[in-house]
């Protein structure tokens, strides 16, 4: 079983079209949503390539969609059949891009913030890295070398984007290569991936427009049920003055 890891990795640098990455995660309120794709892209490419080379980097997305990819790296799975799905084991979900213009692969995964550093799919990229939590306050932090472009020669390009919950959160600090709006873009090549970390720091918001909303919507519930409570017990009053009255 090990020959087919073999297999699998001179699939890898046999790919001379070229590919590129997006890493993006979305950083809630308790998780970290991850997708990855990589594609390669058919208009740009085609022009300079071969048919079997162009049928080696589809072969090798084939395999890839084919195998489990587990999400963690102190996952229990077994080392010499990669094809084996182990019961307690997570897994990414896959999904195959495959049209005109565009062929790749997309994996997806929800991870709890806690659990997000021993990602696989970032750690394969980055000897270090980490999510702290202090207080109101979160730091995600990788090492500077983004090893990826050495062990994977073709690779042209990785995009690395984090987006975060403005109502939940505040960006106190980044490195960014660009901001929009609520969006962090990191962008890697092979000229600068020896110094590239990707680091942000976020502060907690003490009280979120969804929480306010909340208050208010709880507010008035109990407003109204104060009204008609007052309105009911008005209602009996004057039935009672009239009875005596009477």
């Amino acid at each position: 079983m090990k020959q087919k890891k073999y297999i699998l990795l001179s699939l890898l640098f046999l790919i001379t079209t070229g590919c590129s990455v997006e890493y993006n995660i979305e950083i809630d309120q308790d998780t970290i949503k991850e997708l990855v794709q990589f594609t390669e892209n058919i208009n740009d490419n085609n022009s300079g390539i071969s048919s079997t080379e162009e049928l080696t980097y589809r072969s090798f997305i084939d395999t890839l969609y084919t195998i489990p990819k587990a999400v963690y790296i102190d996952a229990n799975v077994n080392p010499y059949d990669e094809m084996q799905m182990v019961d307690g084991v997570e897994y990414y979900d896959k999904k195959m891009i495959a049209s005109e213009t565009e062929y790749g692969l997309i994996g997806t995964y929800n991870h709890s913030i806690e659990r997000y550093a021993k990602a696989k799919t970032i750690n394969q990229c980055y000897k270090n890295v980490s999510v702290l939590q202090n207080g109101d306050t979160l730091t995600l932090s990788t090492s500077r070398n983004n090893f990826c472009f050495e062990q994977y020669t073709n690779l042209d390009e990785i995009s690395i984007r984090v987006k975060i919950d403005e109502e939940l959160y505040s960006v106190s600090s980044h490195n960014a290569d660009y901001v929009e709006k609520n969006e962090y873009r990191w962008d890697i090549n092979k000229d600068n991936y020896n110094d590239k970390s990707v680091v942000i720091e976020l502060q907690k918001r003490r009280s979120s427009k969804k929480a306010q909303n909340a208050m208010a919507i709880l507010i008035g519930f109990i407003v109204v049920i104060i009204i008609g409570l007052l309105f009911i017990f008005s209602i009996a009053r004057g039935k009672n003055r009239r009875k005596n009255e009477i």
